[in-house]
C-alpha cells in the first residue's frame, strides 16, 4: 500500500473506498501509518510511542 501523501487523484479515491470496505485492512493500514510516525519523533518521544504500538499491535 501507498502512503497517502504519494497518492493522486484516483488513487486517493480508491483508498477511501476501501480503507470503507474492510475493516481489518483498515486496521492494518493504519497501523502502517502509525508505526511510520515513529521516524518523525524524538528518540524520548520514540521509545514510549514504540512500546505502546507494539501492544496495540498484540491486543
Amino acid at each position: 500500500m501507498k502512503n497517502p501523501d504519494d497518492l493522486v487523484g484516483e488513487g486517493k479515491k480508491r483508498l477511501f473506498s476501501i480503507k470503507s470496505l474492510d475493516l481489518r485492512t483498515s486496521r492494518v493500514y493504519h497501523f502502517k501509518l502509525s508505526l511510520q510516525r515513529l521516524w518523525h519523533l524524538d528518540i524520548d518521544t520514540a521509545k514510549p510511542y514504540l512500546k505502546k504500538w507494539i501492544s496495540c499491535s498484540y491486543g
